[in-house]
């Protein structure tokens, strides 16, 4: 039922020290659908902490910069999504290259997942991404802020036969950070917290927009869990 709660995931918050860190959740939505949310600037601003409450730019409105505030200090923030497609996979092995033999059994790097775990999509390549280009001037932007999405298959998103849904009924949503060289670790920890809980609006937008929708597959269930 459309009603019924979707499971969720602690993230992966990665580690607050270091130079770069990743936030990720697992969201019962399609990656299509995650990317056009990620890449919208009017939604940005019901998630982005720093900022809140976007609306297009007056003077840039055509190339997709809107402002926003600050939750922190109040102060306007622009920003410019910009997407980057999925690059696909490698290609497979010409005929005739070496390969592993057949029969050999499975490297213990490529073990099978235990029942429940996700799984990225096979053949999936390079996930898609959105780049936040963001300034306090709408002349000054800089990159500074990746959002990834990659297609995962869970529990309730296989086809009836057990093969993957080739769309992928569940995704996986990264935001990733780099430190400045000139962020002091005060700033640079209040960063690591925003997008700890940024993924967690962005699951729970995500989650709104899908209930919405027609179900075209089947509730999954991303922790494995008994229903």
């Amino acid at each position: 039922m459309i009603d019924q709660p979707v499971p969720t995931c602690t993230p992966a918050a990665g580690q607050a020290g270091g130079r770069s860190h990743r936030a990720s959740v697992t969201c019962c939505v399609p990656a299509a659908l995650a990317l056009a949310f990620l890449a919208d600037g009017r939604q940005l601003g019901r998630w982005a902490l720093g900022c809140w409450q976007t609306e297009p730019d007056d003077d840039s409105a055509d190339d997709g910069l809107v402002r926003g505030h600050s939750l922190f200090d109040g102060q306007p923030t622009w920003v410019r999504p910009v997407v980057e497609p999925q690059r696909p996979s490698a290609a497979r092995p010409p005929e005739g290259a070496h390969t592993a033999a057949e029969g050999a059994g499975t490297p213990l790097s490529a073990a099978r997942p235990p029942e429940g775990a996700h799984t990225v999509a096979e053949g999936a390549g390079t996930p898609a991404s959105v780049v936040y280009h963001v300034g306090r001037s709408p002349n000054a932007l800089t990159a500074r802020i990746r959002a990834t999405v990659q297609p995962v298959h869970t529990p309730g998103t296989l086809h009836a036969d057990g093969a993957p849904r080739p769309d992928g009924a569940s995704c996986r949503i990264s935001l990733h950070a780099e430190r400045p060289g000139d962020m002091d670790d005060a700033r640079w920890l209040r960063l690591v917290r925003c997008h700890e809980v940024e993924v967690l609006l962005i699951q729970a937008q995500l989650r709104l927009l899908q209930a919405a929708q027609p179900p075209a597959t089947p509730v999954c269930n991303p922790c494995g869990e008994a229903r």
